[in-house]
């Protein structure tokens, strides 16, 4: 199920103890690619420039693109299992920073 940002809330995002399946499909709540305009291309560039910026500079929606963007890594990457998997790791960091922006609010 797709979430805007501007209606996501605290019931939407897991907490920090969730199961990874939990922060996988949170991550799924947002399409980056259809955000910043359908094209894989366009979105690798979009994210790389994400990548360059502190996580603490993001805006909400940002984060939320590049959680997109970690989760179809870790899927195409095959989900790290059974190795530590360090893109899950990314991905529930990035999931508590959305939750810490939203109590925030």
């Amino acid at each position: 199920m797709i979430i805007p940002t501007d209606e996501l809330t605290l019931d939407d995002v897991p907490v920090s103890d969730a199961a990874d399946r939990e922060i996988i499909r949170f991550a799924q709540t947002l399409n980056g690619y259809d955000q910043v305009g359908g094209s894989v291309r366009d979105f690798g560039t979009y994210v790389a420039k994400l990548d360059k910026q502190p996580v603490d500079t993001l805006s909400l929606h940002d984060l939320r693109i590049l959680l997109f963007a970690r989760q179809r890594a870790h899927y195409h990457q095959g989900g790290g299992w059974p190795d530590s998997d360090p893109l899950m790791d990314e991905m529930r960091k990035l999931t508590l920073e959305i939750r810490s922006r939203l109590e925030n609010r």
